[in-house]
């Protein structure tokens, strides 16, 4: 699926490969230039992705122009901006959205991966965000993902089973196999903490009657 990157991120997780994104040091992008090629490839779909989108305020424009263009629009968020997400999907200005959950939603977790951006609030607003999509009257308007990058620094089977038993039988999970290049802490390079893709297919077939969907992506 084609992609829009909107630069700048709130939570800044260690792992993170869009460091330049993250960091807003990416040159501007003339975001209308880049649908219109998109749209003259006739591509039914679009990504709008970050770093995190919803941190720019003009982003629920952008998605209100490439839906006038004729786009499906797909959202990639953290979910740490419920407000503007809820009113984004109320407003049926998004075809899809792909959620990251970073860990099992505890403040103390989630600070383990990005420790200068998660706060209590913007944790209370991502458990919110994830509820609201999860519970959220699919496929009436739009359909969903969640995903997780699995960093085997910090995670395991049972923190993988936690986040799928909170995601229930309704939901689609993805299991990110996690790459090492670019990481935002370059120690983090490390193919240590690389769990491997056969081991996330295995943890997948564990779930696979803990939610309704659940496969592996490596990109």
């Amino acid at each position: 699926m084609p992609a829009i990157y909107v630069a700048g991120c709130n939570l800044r997780c260690l792992y993170c490969l869009n460091r330049d994104l993250v960091k807003e040091e990416c040159p501007t992008l003339d975001a209308a230039a880049v649908a219109l090629e998109i749209r003259n490839a006739l591509e039914p779909w679009i990504m709008v992705s970050g770093a995190e989108a919803l941190m720019n305020p003009k982003t629920p424009n952008l998605l209100c122009y490439l839906k006038d263009l004729g786009f499906r629009v797909a959202l990639a968020t953290n979910g740490s901006y419920f407000d503007t997400l809820k009113r984004i999907i109320e407003d049926k200005i998004v075809d899809h959205i792909s959620m990251d959950v970073k860990a099992p939603l505890l403040l103390e977790r989630y600070q383990e991966i990005s420790p200068v951006g998660v706060t209590k609030r913007s944790m209370e607003q991502i458990v919110k965000s994830v509820e609201y999509v999860r519970d959220y009257p699919y496929p009436s308007v739009i359909s969903h993902h969640f995903r997780t990058t699995v960093c085997g620094k910090y995670l395991d089977f049972d923190d993988i089973r936690e986040i799928a038993e909170h995601l229930g039988p309704r939901s689609t999970y993805v299991l990110q196999y996690y790459t090492t290049h670019q990481t935002l802490d370059p120690q983090l390079a490390n193919d240590e903490y690389v769990v491997s893709y056969e081991t996330l297919v295995e943890w997948a077939g564990r779930l696979k009657t803990t939610v309704g969907n659940i496969y592996v992506s490596e990109v």
